[in-house]
């Protein structure tokens, strides 16, 4: 009888000692009301990024990114890593483009995308243009 009363502490002993070191381990959580306008503007920018990965993804865009070097997936990158501010800038100059321009409004999208790629640092093709840090 004695020996199981001694276990008995030893394993009480032992759980309590591994759940407070558990809950030392465990992560700190924070909750926060998360405004609505950062929710829409997080929307917004998942559409934007959307937009001008399709517009990346069509044959003559592609076709223009290899001529100047820029694989189709460093693009997706740096669309993937542009902030929504220069997503939103970019979107608006393509739509401002004129429409049925053919092969022209397919390399200016290009030239635009590849000076952006420039100015964030990924690609080296024009050397006037010095990369943000």
């Amino acid at each position: 009888m004695h020996i199981i009363r001694s276990s008995k502490r030893f394993f009480a002993s032992f759980l309590s000692l591994a759940i407070f070191l558990l809950s030392l381990h465990a992560p700190i959580v924070n909750a926060a009301i998360v405004p609505t306008s950062s929710l829409i503007i997080e929307q917004q920018s998942q559409e934007q990024r959307q937009i001008l990965l399709q517009r990346v993804s069509k044959a003559e865009a592609q076709e223009l990114l290899l001529s100047f070097g820029v694989t189709p997936e460093m693009a997706e990158q740096r669309i993937q890593a542009m902030t929504t501010e220069e997503l939103a800038q970019l979107n608006n100059k393509f739509e401002n483009l004129p429409a049925g321009q053919g092969i022209l409004g397919t390399v200016i999208v290009v030239f635009v995308v590849l000076i952006v790629l420039d100015l964030l640092g990924t690609t080296d093709i024009f050397p006037a243009i010095k990369p943000i840090n």
